[in-house]
């Protein structure tokens, strides 16, 4: 349970359970310059993206990019992949 955990370090926290809390919950994250965990439920059938593949770099996530537009849009050198 992250909720009982983050308390135990008595980190403020809340969990994100409908799509109705979502607006008020990063309002208050990204206006509050203190940490703060914030727990979102998803429902466990539901496909979410951009998705980290195994393997891969993390600007790298799925839906997969053609190689030339991610390099386009990276800030920092690429790194070498089996993918060109």
């Amino acid at each position: 349970d992250f909720q009982e955990v983050v308390s135990a370090y008595k980190i403020p926290s809340n969990k994100i359970i409908d799509n109705d809390e979502i607006d008020e919950n990063l309002k208050e994250l990204f206006n509050n310059k203190k940490a703060k965990f914030l727990e979102v439920s998803v429902i466990p059938d539901y496909k979410a993206l951009p998705k980290l593949s195994v393997g891969r770099p993390v600007e790298d996530q799925e839906p997969l990019l053609s190689r030339d537009e991610l390099k386009s849009n990276m800030l920092i050198n690429m790194l070498d992949s089996n993918d060109e």
